[in-house]
C-alpha cells in the first residue's frame, strides 16, 4: 500500500500542484533546510507547540530515568518558526518538511534511530513504513483521535490499516481514543495512560513572572483569551468595548497568527487601546494606556496565563473541539470555556465534578461569567486551587510512559 500512496501523492504534486516541487524547493534553500548528518538512538517527532513541550519533557525523562544522553536523542518538528524556539532548549532539532519517500527515506538513512516515538496524530505513512524497514521500534504517545481524524482514517483505511500494523504499542490518552483506535488495531497494543499534558506545570521561571512586567498594575483585573479560533472574534465584536468599561484588562492570543488583522480591526474600530507582544519591550512608560495585548508571539502563551485572574480557552465557541484546559487548570486559574470541549472530554469532566472550572454555552454567558468572577474574589480563588489540584493528581504520564519504553525495547 505504500507504493499506492506514493503514486497517489506524486499524481497530487504533478497534477494539483505542478509547481509544488520548485516553491518546496525554494523554500526549503531559503529556509537553510539541512538533513540531520548522524545517527541518533531515539528519534522523537511532534508538530504543535503544545507537543513539543512534551517532547522536551520526554528528553528530560529518558536522561533522568535511563541515563540516555540527550545529545543521542532527535527531536523533528514540522515548520522552521518552531525550530527556531526549539533549538534553544534541545540542539538536536530539525525540521521534517514532507512525508514523501525521496526525503524520508534520506532522512532516516542518516539517522538511523533506533527507536521511533511519534506525538498524538502524527500518522503518516512513509516515515512510519521506512522507520519499520530500517529496525526501528515505533511508539504512538499522547495517541488521540477526533472524530474527524476518525471520518478521515476510514476514508483511507486501505492505507492505514498498514500504518497501523507497523506501530508496536499506542499510548493513548483517554478512553474515547482507545475506542477509537480499536477500528484500526489490535487492542492489545492499545493502552491508556493518560494525557502528558498534565505534567505541563509551572516552572521558577514562570514563578517570577508579574503584572508589571508586561505594564499592568497590580490590582489590574485581566482575562486572556486563548487559541481563539476563526469565527470566534464576534464575542469581541459584541462585548469588547463593554469588558474594558468594566476595567478589565485583556490579553487577546488567536491560535493562527493570520487571524490578528482581524483582532485590529476590531480594537481600532472600537477605539480599543493595545500593543502588540512583540511591541511591549521596545516602548518605555507607555503602558499605563493599555487596555489590552495582542499577543503575535509564538511559545508565549502560558506566560499570559500566568498573569492573568481569569482564562478562556479558546477553540470552544464553535465546533473546533477545544485547545488544552489543562494549562491554565495546571498553574491555578480560574477557567472558562465553550460548549465544544470533545477534545478534552476527560479533563473538562474531572474539572466540572469538582467545581474547578466554568462552562458556558452562550457569548452572553461568558461576558456575565467574566464580570462575575471579576467581583467575587474568593469563587476565582476557589476555581483556581480546586484546578489544580485535579491536574496534580493526575501528573506522571510521562515518567509512566518512559517506564513502559523502556521495558518494550
Amino acid at each position: 500500500m505504500i507504493i499506492l500512496y506514493n503514486i497517489i501523492l506524486t499524481l497530487i504534486f504533478i497534477t494539483i500542484f505542478p509547481g509544488s516541487w520548485f516553491i518546496l524547493r525554494k523554500y526549503l534553500v531559503k529556509s537553510k533546510f539541512k538533513f540531520p548528518n548522524r545517527k541518533y538512538d531515539y528519534w522523537i517527532h511532534c508538530a504543535s507547540l503544545g507537543e513539543v513541550n512534551i517532547a522536551l519533557r520526554l528528553i528530560e525523562e529518558f536522561a533522568v530515568s535511563a541515563g540516555i544522553a540527550k545529545e543521542k536523542i532527535l527531536l523533528s518538528v514540522t515548520n522552521f518558526e518552531i525550530k527556531k524556539i526549539v533549538e534553544q532548549k534541545h540542539k538536536e532539532t530539525y525540521v521534517f518538511p514532507i512525508d514523501y519517500f525521496l526525503v524520508t527515506n534520506k532522512f532516516i538513512r542518516k539517522t538511523s534511530p533506533k527507536v521511533l516515538l511519534i506525538l498524538e496524530t502524527e500518522l503518516w505513512p512513509n516515515y512510519i513504513y521506512y522507520a519499520k524497514k530500517f529496525g526501528c521500534k515505533i511508539f504512538l504517545l499522547n495517541g488521540r483521535l477526533t472524530l474527524k481524524t476518525v471520518v478521515l482514517l476510514n476514508m483511507f483505511k486501505f492505507i492505514f490499516r498498514s500504518v497501523f500494523k507497523k506501530i508496536d504499542y499506542l499510548y493513548v490518552r483517554e478512553k474515547i481514543d482507545y475506542l477509537r483506535f480499536k477500528k484500526f488495531c489490535s487492542e492489545k497494543k492499545i493502552f491508556v495512560t493518560g494525557n502528558m499534558k498534565y505534567d505541563d506545570v509551572e516552572d521558577n521561571n514562570t514563578q517570577q513572572i508579574s503584572k508589571e512586567n508586561f505594564g499592568f498594575n497590580k490590582t489590574d483585573f485581566i482575562t486572556t483569551f486563548g487559541s481563539m479560533r476563526e469565527g470566534e472574534e464576534i464575542f469581541f465584536k459584541n462585548y469588547v468595548e463593554s469588558l474594558v468599561k468594566e476595567n478589565i484588562k485583556l490579553i487577546l492570543a488567536p491560535r493562527h497568527l493570520n487571524s490578528l488583522s482581524v483582532y485590529e480591526s476590531i480594537l481600532v474600530q472600537k477605539n480599543i487601546k493595545y500593543k502588540k507582544s512583540s511591541q511591549l519591550f521596545n516602548i518605555k512608560n507607555n503602558f499605563e494606556t493599555i487596555s489590552c495585548i495582542l499577543v503575535d508571539t509564538f511559545g508565549e502563551l502560558k506566560k499570559y496565563y500566568y498573569i492573568s485572574d481569569v482564562v478562556f480557552v479558546g477553540g470552544t465557541l464553535l465546533p473546533y473541539g477545544g485547545h488544552s484546559i489543562i494549562e491554565p487548570a495546571s498553574i491555578g486559574k480560574a477557567t472558562i470555556f465553550g460548549p465544544y470541549i470533545k477534545n478534552f472530554l476527560e479533563v473538562s469532566f474531572l474539572l466540572k465534578k469538582k467545581n474547578a472550572c466554568i462552562q458556558i454555552k452562550t457569548l452572553e454567558q461568558l461576558y456575565f461569567t467574566i464580570l462575575d468572577l471579576k467581583k467575587d474574589v474568593e469563587k476565582r480563588n476557589v476555581l483556581g486551587k480546586n484546578a489544580k489540584e485535579v491536574i496534580m493528581s493526575l501528573k506522571g504520564v510521562t515518567k509512566k510512559n518512559v517506564e513502559y519504553i523502556l521495558k518494550q525495547i
